[in-house]
């Protein structure tokens, strides 16, 4: 009898072993932040959550909830496979002067724990000094194709005022050629924009700076991402120097598939901090390029199959949250990967969804509609996946519903 409990409880603990290891776990670097002391007149701080897919299954980030709505997060809604890395990037508005502490509720898949809590703090001060204006203004002109303007329209005028209407070349290329004023600096651009990028492939663009803090500055960069590199020419920028900066994206490094966009900063000196650090934003549209298969390839690949692309739920009430399946099966011969699945609003939210399916297996995606906020109507919403299924790389799933 005692070894009949014995064997019932290494059994137990095996199957607990297997539960944990089997959960789709996230392990963040840092749960608090403290931003330290920020100058209310600086505007948006900013702070990385780096976090990583640690569990035997895939993770998803399925919400964020901040406390306050001084603080906005951004994440990738994708699927994380095992090994992959993430960042929630934190944005704090603040409004006034005093101490500040902040709590994220960060919201996964896993089937232990699926609820975490971030914490950002610091202290907001007030300085005195003129409030930073954001310019949101993009390229006016490429960094590629900028020259000395050799015409200019100007308006009529006597022989008396006639050097009243000259024009300073050099002053004028300035204002035409750089854009963005941020922080002591002119830049060509905020936006780098690597268009459509094909998987395995490097894009580099590059965009030219000039130092108008009125001292020398070093041009470096914080660790970002692993598919990031920079380079700045020269690095050190005298005052009143122009220099250039180009920015390569490694495609074969990069984990996201699809539309992906991302802050980073300009640091130029120690002590560089998103307060005092001009705001970069590259962005790119990762995909594969199912065209250079050969024909034995596209025989074996993957094939997603859809019960249905259009639930309609029919008439529902305002007060009931609606629980939706999309059921599929991979036909093809290899396995299918979901790798990336983007709702085209908030309405819908991703509780579920099978990342990786085997052949002649079946998977579902599971979504949850909450109708409280709508009032009586005729409703249409969709989600967008795309998968390495050559003959369906992009798929549209829409939910139709009536208040």
């Amino acid at each position: 009898m005692r070894f009949v409990k014995f064997v019932f409880i290494v059994n137990i603990l095996f199957l607990n072993i297997y539960i944990v290891s089997a959960q789709s776990v996230v392990a963040f670097t840092k749960r608090t932040i403290n931003l330290g002391k920020i100058a209310l007149e600086d505007g948006t701080a900013i702070a990385n959550f780096d976090f990583k897919s640690v569990g035997r299954d895939y993770l998803m980030i399925k919400n964020v909830s901040p406390d306050q709505d001084d603080v906005d997060v951004i994440w990738d809604k994708r699927i994380y496979q095992k090994g992959k890395e993430g960042v929630l990037t934190v944005s704090f508005e603040p409004q006034r002067e005093g101490v500040f502490k902040r709590k994220i509720t960060v919201e996964t898949n896993g089937t232990k724990r699926n609820s975490f809590i971030l914490i950002l703090t610091g202290e907001v001060i007030k300085t005195g000094k003129e409030p930073v204006v954001k310019d949101e203004k993009k390229t006016i002109i490429s960094a590629h194709k900028t020259s000395y303007p050799t015409t200019f329209k100007m308006s009529a005028a006597s022989d008396k005022h006639e050097d009243a209407n000259k024009i300073d070349v050099k002053e004028t290329y300035q204002q035409l050629i750089f854009s963005v004023f941020e922080h002591g600096f002119a830049m060509t651009t905020r936006v780098i924009d690597f268009n459509r990028i094909r998987k395995g492939d490097k894009v580099t663009r590059t965009f030219k700076i000039k130092n108008n803090t009125g001292e020398k500055r070093d041009i470096y960069f914080a660790p970002l991402f692993e598919y990031i590199e920079y380079k700045a020419t020269p690095k050190t920028l005298k005052a009143g120097e122009e220099g250039e900066i180009s920015v390569t994206f490694d495609s074969k490094k990069c984990p996201i598939w699809g539309t992906h966009q991302k802050d980073f900063f300009l640091v130029t000196e120690v002590g560089s901090t998103a307060k005092n650090s001009p705001v970069i934003c590259f962005q790119a549209d990762i995909f594969e390029d199912f065209n250079s298969l050969t024909d034995e390839e596209k025989r074996v690949a993957p094939r997603a199959t859809f019960e249905t692309t259009l639930i309609d739920l029919g008439k529902i009430d305002s007060g009931t949250r609606q629980k939706i399946k999309f059921k599929f099966s991979n036909e093809g011969k290899n396995p299918l990967q979901i790798r990336k699945i983007t709702p085209a609003s908030d309405n819908l939210n991703i509780v579920y969804c099978d990342g990786k399916v085997a052949t002649g297996e079946k998977g579902v995606l599971e979504l949850e509609l909450n109708p409280t906020k709508f009032s009586k109507g005729n409703y249409t919403d969709k989600i967008i996946l795309q998968t390495n299924d050559p003959h369906n790389p992009t798929m549209e799933l829409k939910v139709n519903w009536t208040i």
